[in-house]
């Protein structure tokens, strides 16, 4: 074990981590963070009831880690949401447990951020652990009202800062002002979603209340991605999150102008759904069950914009 390097500060950057049963990915991505650079960041660790040793390896490899660890899977959202509550930093740093960082990562975007006004939302280059293929440049909606990640699976070349929807929650650099300006109740991150899609919701809001996202690719970050829940559970959350999202943030006049585009691509998706997938009708009804509550939080957003 490498030797332990304790934060010196924790006033400007702080590292949440959500993990569930991904100690093998852990072991790799927490000394990329503690030792990427001199800018050594706080770190929170909220562990969603994993059962694969989580929390002894911690508590014995990194003992002065912020750790809470919840008595079952809460969820992606309640996870980071509370990992955020426990920090202190004035940026935070949502990562997955599958994620490597650069080094220097943090003095890098320490001198970016430093320079910025309106930004609260940053996204690195985010590759694919081989190094060549491009994981994420950021978010992105698509007219049908498909979501996501810019330049998934493409080559890594001449890239490019600019601005961008928002940044992937496997990566995501947030201002604390502008969490603390978008929240709903106590929820950053809105916790009815559970995991994906998410991070389009969080950036929808701060959106509308003014804030931008940039693509940095000056920094970059090394991601395995999708190696919790099966790819059909993965499925029934994006399309049950997805009616969710819309209901919650989208503007009517945008919808309607978009129309041509969603139409079709719903008429071919949602049977296609409800015949493969073996979560579907448990995600008809949830949309169900669940557009109240968006409908109230449409409300609350409302009384910002």
């Amino acid at each position: 074990m490498s030797e332990l390097r304790i934060p010196e500060s924790t006033s400007f950057f702080s590292v949440v981590i959500p993990v569930y049963n991904s100690l093998s990915y852990l072991k790799k991505s927490l000394p990329s963070i503690l030792e990427s650079d001199t800018t050594v960041p706080e770190v929170v660790v909220v562990d969603n009831g994993s059962t694969d040793g989580t929390d002894e390896w911690l508590k014995e490899a990194y003992p002065y880690i912020l750790f809470r660890r919840f008595p079952s899977n809460r969820g992606f959202s309640r996870a980071v949401n509370e990992g955020i509550k426990l920090s202190s930093g004035k940026y935070i740093l949502v990562i997955n447990a599958d994620v490597v960082l650069e080094k220097g990562f943090f003095s890098l975007f320490r001198q970016k951020i430093t320079r910025a006004t309106q930004v609260g939302m940053w996204q690195p280059l985010i590759l694919y652990p081989e190094g060549n293929l491009v994981y994420s440049r950021g978010l992105y909606i698509s007219p049908a009202r498909r979501f996501y990640n810019l330049g998934e699976g493409e080559l890594c070349g001449e890239e490019r800062e600019r601005e961008i929807f928002g940044p992937a929650g496997c990566c995501a650099l947030y201002k604390r002002e502008l969490l603390e300006e978008v929240k709903i109740g106590e929820e950053y991150f809105d916790e009815d979603f559970f995991f994906l899609l998410e991070d389009f919701d969080l950036a929808w809001r701060a959106r509308k209340r003014g804030w931008k996202a940039v693509y940095y690719p000056g920094v970059k970050a090394y991601h395995w991605g999708r190696v919790t829940f099966s790819s059909r559970f993965r499925q029934y959350l994006s399309f049950r999150n997805r009616y969710l999202l819309l209901a919650k943030n989208e503007r009517l006049s945008e919808f309607l102008q978009d129309f041509p585009a969603w139409f079709p691509y719903e008429i071919v998706r949602c049977p296609f759904f409800l015949f493969y997938n073996p979560y579907s009708i448990r995600a008809y009804r949830e949309v169900i069950q669940l557009l109240p509550r968006m409908r109230k939080k449409r409300e609350w957003i409302k009384k910002y914009r």
